[in-house]
């Protein structure tokens, strides 16, 4: 199975967000680029830095696709460390506790997520069964 934020899961991301019909459906209108940058948890929140992880997620009528690195105008860039972007991934924390307690960051549009809400709501659907599906077995 990859590894959370390994190359190999940005591919599995990408193979879920393009296969899946909800989220073709949702984007058949729209088209909005969801940016998030992934630091280490060990206080460095540095934008290349070692363990440093960044990916957007591009959704443009219909045809919706995962590309590892930072896009050059994201309409919504979402910022966190490792242990909350996991705790988020695994369904132990929802992204509103985390963002209310400063542990995620907004940046851009904040109006596109209330506009894109059921889009957002299935992409996340989408992170947690490619994240259950590639997390090791416990």
């Amino acid at each position: 199975m990859p590894e959370y934020l390994s190359d190999a899961w940005i591919e599995a991301m990408n193979r879920a967000v393009a296969d899946d019909p909800a989220l073709r459906a949702a984007t058949a209108d729209i088209t909005l680029i969801v940016q998030q940058t992934v630091t280490p948890s060990d206080g460095s929140d540095v934008d290349a830095g070692p363990g440093t992880r960044t990916w957007y997620v591009r959704l443009d009528h219909g045809t919706n696709t995962v590309v590892s690195g930072a896009h050059p105008a994201p309409d919504v860039t979402f910022r966190c460390d490792r242990d909350t972007a996991l705790a988020i991934a695994g369904g132990h924390e929802s992204a509103q506790i985390a963002f209310m307690a400063g542990r995620l960051r907004l940046g851009g549009d904040s109006r596109a997520l209330i506009a894109h809400q059921g889009c957002l709501t299935a992409l996340a659907a989408i992170s947690a069964r490619t994240h259950d599906a590639t997390a090791p077995a416990s």
